[in-house]
């Protein structure tokens, strides 16, 4: 009897033993969501989460959305300290993750099920037919792009318009076509591999207010003032301006950029 509870105890503790921190830290992704997140906050030192933070996450203004990023990053496998991930906190309060394209991609073909990519800008003529961008008043209107994975017959496309994309802010003033072009490619991108990219981002798809890389704390992206949008309502009425209405979550840099027309 005594032998056979030995026996019994025994199997208990190796039961109950608890992983080392080593062991914590090399294994974040086989645990639960919250205990992986208790062991980042346990095995980060102050100065190594200031650290990340002046150099990915300046944007970022709560310890729980940095501890937040830090998990993200290590879950989809994207290095901070390389800028393949940074992080801000939105005008709601909300925490931002985005990546870069040359991430995804890397995510995507370590996958080996990549068969090929495709991405194509979209141009039409003055009478909306498609046309190719050289050709007599044609106007840039979106991008397609396409992954072919090897394990599907057919390829997985996703096709965005500029009007979404571009608010003739940063690049997009500048080459339209490349980012409207990235867009349409980590659309398709997180179409095909959901498992590695699912709510992954990339730069280009935020309007210009954030770049990958650089400061992402931008005053001018802040909601519009109330003087602001009056003026652009008084253009409107006046037929000043070619929008119809108001843009939603117009920022204090899109309404300069319109109550300016785009020189200043």
């Amino acid at each position: 009897m005594s032998e056979t509870k030995t026996t019994d105890a025994t199997q208990e503790n190796k039961v109950a033993k608890k992983p080392s921190k080593k062991e914590e830290g090399t294994n974040l992704i086989k645990l639960d969501n919250f205990t992986a997140l208790a062991s980042i906050e346990k095995t980060l030192k102050k100065d190594q989460l200031a650290f990340i933070k002046k150099t990915c996450a300046q944007g970022v203004k709560t310890v729980e959305h940095m501890y937040t990023l830090i998990y993200r990053a290590h879950v989809v496998g994207a290095d901070l300290l390389r800028g393949e991930m940074v992080g801000y906190t939105d005008n709601k309060g909300n925490l931002v993750t985005i990546a870069t394209k040359d991430f995804m991609l890397r995510k995507a073909y370590q996958t080996n099920q990549v068969d090929h990519l495709t991405q194509e800008a979209i141009y039409v003529d003055e009478a909306g037919n498609r046309c190719d961008f050289w050709a007599n008043g044609a106007k840039l209107v979106g991008a397609t792009a396409s992954v072919k994975r090897k394990d599907t017959q057919a390829p997985i496309t996703a096709t965005v318009r500029l009007s979404e994309y571009n608010k003739g802010m940063a690049l997009w003033k500048d080459i339209p076509e490349t980012m409207i072009k990235k867009v349409a490619l980590t659309h398709a991108l997180r179409l095909a591999f959901p498992n590695e990219l699912g709510g992954v981002y990339d730069e280009s798809e935020f309007n210009g207010s954030v770049v990958v890389g650089e400061t992402v704390e931008n005053p001018g992206a802040e909601p519009a003032k109330m003087e602001q949008v009056k003026a652009i309502e008084d253009m409107i009425a006046k037929g000043k301006t070619d929008l119809k209405e108001v843009p939603e979550d117009l920022t204090v840099d899109q309404a300069v950029e319109i109550l300016t027309g785009g020189k200043r």
